[in-house]
């Protein structure tokens, strides 16, 4: 009986030093809906809750609501997690809970840990650039047949049009100047405050856009991404 309670023990200590050992990274955390996993979170926005028993939300990756993993939290910040709530905007942390979806968008709802990453760890390029893309992403030729799906896009901008009025979209034409491009992303806002990235600046490179595809007028496009990265 003693040997099976120390395997059961060992066997627990091993799975906990194996979660704390493997994280994923916020970009990733779609693909573990349903699961309890380490995620590092590039925390971009903290909002404190105004009235007790309501949340308190980290935006990672984006400021809101271009945020691409949100920690919602629950009752006295600092006594749960060891440290405020203000402290963790513009830093790096891992956060360990259950990925569920809200609003079409991954979420961690009261985790059971927040720390600061190992020091083999860093966050992901979301706003200025990336050597790589993330896994799973597609090309910009092939966004019909996702239509509905939030997901990467590797988009080889070609054109680019400013708003002309405050509230009007900004374009980006991918794979060819309008109006032969291949695929459309359109935002609605300042660029820089959403994205950290000059319009202008994005003509004949390559960007990667995470975002929800949807079809207007027959032809693909994004609609304010919740995450626009440059390729290297």
């Amino acid at each position: 009986m003693k040997a099976i309670i120390f395997l059961g023990c060992f066997f627990c200590l091993f799975q906990v030093a194996l979660a704390q050992e493997e994280a994923i990274s916020a970009q990733e955390a779609g693909k573990y809906v349903g699961k309890t996993v380490w995620v590092i979170c590039d925390i971009q926005g903290v909002r404190e809750a105004k009235e007790a028993g309501k949340s308190h939300y980290l935006n990672v990756g984006g400021k809101f609501p271009n945020q691409i993993l949100t920690i919602s939290c629950t009752g006295d910040f600092k006594q749960k997690y060891g440290t405020d709530l203000a402290s963790l905007q513009g830093k790096t942390v891992r956060v360990f809970g259950k990925i569920a979806m809200y609003k079409e968008k991954p979420e961690i709802r009261n985790p059971e840990k927040i720390t600061l990453p190992t020091q083999t760890e860093t966050a992901p390029k979301t706003e200025k650039t990336a050597q790589v893309a993330p896994k799973d992403t597609i090309n910009a030729k092939e966004a019909r047949e996702y239509v509905g799906k939030s997901i990467w896009v590797k988009c080889e901008v070609k054109g680019t049009r400013e708003a002309r009025e405050e509230g009007k979209p900004h374009y980006i034409n991918v794979g060819a100047p309008y109006p032969n491009h291949v695929f459309t992303v359109v935002v609605i806002g300042d660029m820089r405050e959403k994205y950290d990235l000059n319009l202008s600046s994005l003509k004949d490179k390559t960007v990667l856009v995470y975002g929800k595809i949807e079809l207007f007028k027959d032809a693909p496009q994004i609609k304010n991404p919740s995450q626009m990265i440059v390729l290297k």
